[in-house]
């Protein structure tokens, strides 16, 4: 049936963005500093964020432990915290590009791992590359990407690699 083509896809989906963004931040069960010298656990989360001791706290862990790198994580926590932002940002997508659900799949991924990344505020600069979404032109959604601090300076390596994908979009 169509429903359950549709669920198929959106778990496929999932899947693709899940192991992207592992790919690119890698899984530490231990505190450590991100680039910007944030501490940083699991895949990428942020524990200076205003939800971080009520996230820590609600997958069984001591935040101060957490923070001071006395305690670790789990990968059953690890994944669950995943799990709450990937859900987090698959719902904000729409709300910050409202072409979002009318989009590519490839391209919804990108901007939702972007989201994940740089979070709404940092993702809500690049104007010119939502701009670009909205015109549906791939290849000027990739330059704006690589035309950034994000990309000089943050996150090369990643941003190549998006614009790469974001190119390749059909």
């Amino acid at each position: 049936t169509k429903e359950l083509e549709a669920m198929q896809t959106e778990v496929s989906a999932r899947k693709r963005l899940r192991e992207s963004v592992i790919s690119h931040e890698g899984i530490r069960d231990k505190t450590y500093l991100d680039t910007k010298g944030i501490p940083t656990i699991g895949v990428g989360f942020n524990l200076q964020r205003a939800d971080a001791k009520a996230l820590i706290e609600s997958v069984g862990a001591d935040y101060n432990k957490i923070l001071n790198a006395t305690q670790t994580l789990s990968r059953k926590q690890i994944e669950t915290l995943l799990q709450h932002d990937l859900d987090y940002f698959i719902k904000k997508a729409p709300q910050v590009v409202s072409s979002c659900p009318t989009l590519p799949e490839d391209v919804r991924l990108i901007i939702i791992e972007m989201l994940f990344q740089l979070g709404e505020s940092r993702f809500s600069k690049f104007q010119k590359f939502i701009d670009a979404l909205k015109e549906r032109d791939w290849n000027k959604a990739a330059d704006e990407m690589l035309d950034s601090k994000w990309a000089r300076e943050d996150s090369p390596n990643r941003a190549k690699e998006l614009a790469t994908r974001m190119r390749a979009v059909k």
